[in-house]
């Protein structure tokens, strides 16, 4: 049947550690090639556009959410985002744990370029502009406690308003990059970040943005990655972030990610068995 055949192709492949490690990044060039043929600010859109097609939440987030004043209705909303500790206030806490933990941070920020073949100190430089154009993001970003006021968090926009809110980046050409071309009205959640984007989007050198991009399209998929990535990604964000301290085996790991990717097809199985 055609949903064990989907689910059977796609677990086994994800249990496949031999062709995984033999692969290495190579599944990622394309991506790195998009990224390193960047040439100005105005291009930035299209390859941000890109990686939100493919699910890097590089510069903010965008997804579909329920109108807010008309719950008949499903809009685009664009947030906050980029971010790769979980909110603004990992970059500014003055107590000791919050400090370490940015250091601890960087240090895996450079780990993964050095992964990814910098060398040592090209990766440490490149750490180190990450955290600082990640940190000016934090900055315009709403705190946790502006986020909880729903009024606050809902302002309808149209693409000609969004052109006045957040000036000289091209969002026509965003919209157009995800495929929605005519968004029509959708929530901007948080005006002041996407002004400050924009602005970042054009003082930011080039080359720090290229620099961004690649941390960010690394983080994301490092998990699906031979060992070396998933290991250093699992011993940051699971470990020293959140106290986890062993992986689950392959196996189980991958009986999530199975369910996570193919929901309906694995849960007919389960109803047929169970």
């Amino acid at each position: 049947d055609q949903n064990s055949k989907l689910v059977g192709d796609f677990y086994m492949s994800a249990m496949d550690t031999a062709k995984i490690e033999a692969a290495g990044v190579t599944p990622l060039q394309a991506e790195f090639a998009r990224i390193e043929a960047l040439k100005n600010s105005s291009d930035l859109i299209d390859v941000i556009a890109g990686q939100h097609v493919r699910g890097v939440n590089a510069g903010f987030n965008v997804y579909v959410g329920q109108d807010a004043t008309d719950s008949t209705q499903t809009i685009a909303v664009l947030g906050q985002g980029g971010l790769g500790l979980p909110d603004r206030d990992y970059y500014f806490n003055e107590d000791q744990k919050s400090k370490d933990l940015r250091v601890s941070y960087v240090s895996h920020v450079k780990k993964m370029f050095v992964l990814l073949g910098d060398a040592p100190d090209a990766a440490e430089k490149n750490a180190q502009s990450v955290m600082t154009l990640e940190t000016r993001l934090a900055k315009a970003s709403n705190t946790k406690v502006e986020m909880r006021d729903p009024k606050a968090n809902y302002n309808q926009r149209t693409l000609a308003q969004l052109a006045t809110d957040a000036p000289s980046a091209d969002w026509a050409r965003y919209f157009k990059g995800i495929g929605l071309a005519q968004p029509g009205s959708f929530n901007l959640a948080q005006p002041k970040f996407f002004k400050a984007l924009a602005g970042e989007m054009n003082s930011t050198s080039v080359a720090d943005w290229k620099t961004y991009l690649r941390w960010h399209t690394i983080k994301e998929n490092s998990p699906k990655l031979s060992k070396a990535f998933a290991d250093e990604n699992f011993d940051f964000y699971n470990k020293t972030l959140n106290g986890q301290k062993e992986q689950l085996p392959r196996w189980k790991r991958m009986v999530q990610v199975t369910d996570t990717a193919l929901p309906e097809a694995m849960g007919k199985l389960y109803v047929e068995k169970n």
